[in-house]
């Protein structure tokens, strides 16, 4: 198995909901995304995939969360400020 791997840093702030039913202060950290793609065999440019496009995949995804409020994103709005 051949493995590539991309990794990003990024910050964003977010509220967890406390078990008294309130949420805790809005702050921030930097938060690291990691992303491995494997390939049983390499293709004709001796690669699992192209590294440029594999690393405009992964921006494409975070760019919304950069600087943002994760709790107000769509991903996680629905979960009540459990973000963790």
């Amino acid at each position: 198995m051949f493995e590539i791997a991309v990794e990003h840093v990024f910050c964003a702030a977010h509220a967890l909901k406390l078990p008294d039913g309130s949420m805790e202060p809005l702050h921030g950290h930097n938060w690291q995304v990691t992303v491995t793609v494997g390939a049983g065999r390499l293709d004709a440019m001796q690669c699992v995939m192209d590294f440029h496009a594999l690393k405009a995949k992964v921006m494409e995804i975070i760019r919304p969360a950069e600087n943002a409020n994760l709790n107000e994103l769509p991903p996680f709005r629905e979960r009540e400020g459990r973000l963790k």
